[in-house]
């Protein structure tokens, strides 16, 4: 069990600042309507260990809204327990769960406000439950990123992006 902390430790983050900012450049000049295209294409460049379950395949599917609430449903079923360090009131599986049966934006109310997602700053309550994009997608796009080794500040442009936002 020490053998894994230890390795934990030293590794190397995996998600690429480089590339990570020109994709989030690419994202801010491209059409509204063709960024999450952009996203979808550039995300598996960015992140190259997906500690979160095939990220960047999910990200792919922000073109397609239908596709889009399936996957999120599925996130928030399925690896809402994988976001304690974002929503821990009183467990993420709990929140995400009571969110999935709420309409929206009632259900992104309630996850922006027991998750306490003011804390990131990535969104202010409004924009979170009217995001376009996906929003419940960018919190686990966000856990990826932090989990590669960013900062919240370097995340911010591509989080919003998931999220449908202006970067």
């Amino acid at each position: 069990m020490v053998w894994f902390f230890v390795a934990s430790a030293q590794a190397e983050p995996t998600c690429d600042r480089v590339k990570g900012a020109a994709l989030a450049a690419e994202v801010a000049g491209a059409p509204r309507a063709e960024r999450p295209q952009v996203l979808g294409r550039g995300w598996g460049a960015v992140c190259t260990v997906d500690a979160w379950h095939d990220v960047a395949a999910e990200i792919g599917q922000l073109s397609d809204p239908v596709r889009l609430h399936l996957v999120e449903l599925q996130l928030a079923v399925g690896r809402a327990h994988l976001l304690p360090e974002l929503c821990s009131d009183p467990a993420p599986s709990l929140v995400f769960s009571q969110a999935t049966k709420m309409a929206e934006p009632a259900g992104r109310g309630l996850l922006y406000e027991r998750c306490l997602l003011h804390r990131t700053g990535f969104y202010t309550a409004d924009e979170f439950a009217a995001a376009p994009g996906g929003a419940w997608l960018s919190l686990f796009a966000w856990a990826e990123l932090r989990a590669g080794g960013w900062t919240a500040a370097e995340a911010r442009p591509l989080v919003r992006a998931v999220a449908g936002l202006d970067p």
